[in-house]
């Protein structure tokens, strides 16, 4: 008895390590173009400062500049995908407010957007579920 007992207990933790489990992301090779897209609510009173990862690359660029911004890219499976969207003045003294969205498409398909009134963001590792 304790033995098939035992046997099945080992049978049983075999299955359950030759699993794939939640914590472990499942990747499957694959190619994307990937759009951004960046706008402010309030483009007379305002610029957008616009942070994002071009392709080929895994360093932040940061521009100002007018709105509406769009960049386009192709991206494989682990590539960094980023998106980030701050409002500026444009005079140094103005008091009003507006918001800022940030927009990414996956193959000409909307996959993510956010909008904020000071910052908005996006971020994800493409093709990991």
């Amino acid at each position: 008895m304790k033995t098939k007992l035992f046997l099945s207990l080992a049978f049983i933790s075999f299955i359950f390590t030759s699993c794939n489990t939640a914590s472990e992301p499942y990747l499957v090779d694959k190619t994307g173009v990937i759009s951004y897209e960046a706008t402010v609510a309030d483009p007379t009173n305002y610029k957008i400062q616009v942070g994002y990862i071009e392709e080929n690359s895994t360093t932040l660029k940061q521009v100002v500049v007018e709105s509406p911004f769009k960049y386009q890219l192709s991206a494989k499976t682990g590539t960094l995908i980023y998106l980030s969207v701050t409002p500026v003045s444009r005079v140094s003294n103005y008091v009003g407010s507006t918001t800022v969205k940030g927009t990414i498409y996956i193959d000409n398909s909307l996959f993510k957007t956010d909008s904020d009134e000071t910052f908005s963001s996006l971020g994800f590792t493409y093709g990991v579920n």
